[in-house]
């Protein structure tokens, strides 16, 4: 081999040289801008998992407090009944209510009873409107004492 082949030859291998360093300088620049646009991507699904996350924890707290809310509201109604199923007269009316239904029963079931019962009910109703006019008196004598001084109960 002459010089200049050998000159000619280790040209060409520097150039092959020198062309696969300026491939691998691309295919690392190149691969830089793929890294910065995933590096991009990694930040943007990030931000939006912080703000989902955030969303979510504001959601969380607001539907704790709507629950919180809620437990007070149904306490508050629970007393609330307690109080009204308590209240002066409200037993009574409980009462009325299951004798009404009693009466009903036994009106329906024992043919005999309606008649009887709408009699004896329209007897009181008018002793009451007398007791109210005044001609029948509130005090009722109900036994009298040994030493014959009656005894007076008043009648609600």
């Amino acid at each position: 081999m002459t010089s200049l082949q050998m000159k000619i030859i280790i040209v060409s291998e520097m150039v092959v040289i020198l062309l696969l360093l300026i491939a691998l300088i691309m295919q690392k620049i190149k691969n830089s801008k793929k890294k910065k646009e995933l590096n991009e991507k990694v930040d943007s699904y990030k931000n939006m998992m912080t703000q989902k996350i955030e969303l979510d924890s504001n959601t969380v707290n607001r539907l704790q407090d709507e629950i919180k809310k809620l437990k007070q509201e149904n306490e508050n109604f629970r007393i609330s009944i307690n109080n009204f199923v308590n209240k002066p007269g409200r037993r009574e009316l409980l009462k009325f209510e299951a004798y009404q239904n009693a009466v009903e029963n036994l009106c329906i079931t024992n043919p005999g009873f309606a008649a009887s019962w709408h009699t004896t009910v329209k007897e009181i109703e008018e002793k009451q409107k007398e007791i109210f006019i005044g001609k029948i008196p509130f005090i009722k004598k109900i036994f009298p004492k040994k030493d014959s001084t009656p005894i007076l109960i008043e009648k609600n």
